[in-house]
């Protein structure tokens, strides 16, 4: 951005000198004609430039990149701002894919900042090994769904001391509840936000309040090129809903399909 800004201060300088060397040049200068050309050929590099750099794939990735982190740094603020309505100042841990990197995703700084929280407090459970024989990097990249189960989660949080858990991922395969309570003793009076991930089954848990909040893609989300709105609300409206127990109800009624339950006609 820095530099963006100082090639447009030259192309402007230059034009600026252009216009004084032809003015001088009229009137006799000898000096005109010259500093016109010399500053009318920076003016044009700049111009040129400038226009290769805004139209070049990386220009294009990195306006995407930015919209994209706007929209991520929007869910995480209205999610947390639930959060902290009933959780405020209470310890929090957080669950992550073992593939994100804490210190440079942008959702993942946001909770650390927003909740005072220290890498030790994000959560990453071991993925399993691959297969005598298999490349290790393929069992990286099976889906965390698919092998994060509830004897992982226990290894990772039972003994630890906190109020709730942010997951960033879906909830471990066979993490019972009833009635929507967890069963597990290790899971007693915690609380849990549902920040990515999807929500198959989790509606009893909204419905009681255990699952303070969660997250999810609207059915009307809009995904276009346009910068996101600078308006943190107007951002997420855009492409998020946030869910509660008090309106899970009429989510469930409205969209069953988000909590897997299948639409009655």
């Amino acid at each position: 951005m820095l530099q963006q800004i100082i090639l447009y201060a030259v192309l402007l300088i230059a034009a600026i000198g252009a216009i004084i060397g032809w003015t001088n040049s009229k009137k006799g200068a000898e000096w005109g004609q010259p500093m016109t050309i010399i500053c009318a050929i920076v003016a044009i590099c700049m111009g040129l430039w400038l226009a290769y750099r805004n139209s070049s794939p990386s220009a294009g990735r990195s306006a995407a990149m930015a919209r994209e982190n706007a929209y991520r740094e929007a869910k995480v603020n209205v999610l947390a701002a639930k959060v902290k309505e009933t959780l405020d100042g209470k310890k929090a841990v957080v669950i992550v894919d073992p593939n994100v990197d804490i210190t440079k995703d942008v959702e993942m700084l946001l909770w650390k900042s927003l909740f005072n929280l220290s890498d030790d407090d994000f959560l990453k459970p071991e993925p399993p090994k691959a297969p005598a024989g298999a490349d290790p990097e393929m069992a990286m990249m099976e889906p965390m769904d698919e092998w994060f189960v509830e004897p992982m989660f226990k290894k990772l949080v039972e003994g630890k001391q906190f109020d709730f858990i942010i997951f960033t991922t879906s909830l471990p395969r066979g993490l019972k509840y009833t009635k929507g309570q967890f069963t597990a003793p290790y899971m007693t009076d915690k609380k849990i936000v549902l920040a990515s991930g999807n929500l198959f089954n989790c509606a009893p848990l909204l419905n009681s309040g255990v699952a303070v909040a969660a997250i999810t893609s609207s059915p009307s989300a809009v995904y276009d090129d346009k910068p996101a709105p600078k308006e943190t609300q107007a951002a997420f409206d855009k492409r998020y809903i946030l869910i509660s127990q008090s309106n899970i109800g009429e989510m469930v009624k409205a969209n069953p399909e988000i909590f897997g339950i299948e639409k009655k006609d």
